[in-house]
């Protein structure tokens, strides 16, 4: 699993071998912290990695990323602690957008 702003990459075995060392089962949370949520709740998407193994022994198995649906729930007092970190978030990110425009005026891709 490799993460490319919201969108999972679903080739990089390596990132998945490295969590996996650390944690048998590690799952991938990404929270859309731009998303305006249409419902109560935060907006996730979570991902963990499965073995897939191949019909015939002569190809390789390999790492997949499956979704698996998620929630965050707290308490009244620890969502209101959650909802300034995402905010303190969001305004930590949005002044790297004119640092980024300028850094693809000189043709880096960011």
């Amino acid at each position: 699993m490799l993460w490319d702003g919201l969108a999972l990459v679903q080739n990089c075995e390596k990132m998945t071998s490295t969590f996996i060392l650390y944690v048998p089962n590690p799952v991938l949370v990404i929270i859309d912290v731009e998303l305006e949520p249409k419902e109560l709740g935060i907006p996730t998407k979570a991902y963990f990695a499965v073995g897939e193994v191949k019909e015939n022994a002569t190809r390789k198995s390999q790492m997949v990323s499956v979704h698996v649906p998620s929630e965050i729930a707290a308490h009244e007092i620890e969502g209101i602690g959650v909802e300034y970190l995402l905010r303190d978030v969001k305004d930590t990110i949005q002044p790297l957008a004119p640092l980024q425009q300028i850094l693809e005026g000189f043709g880096y891709n960011t």
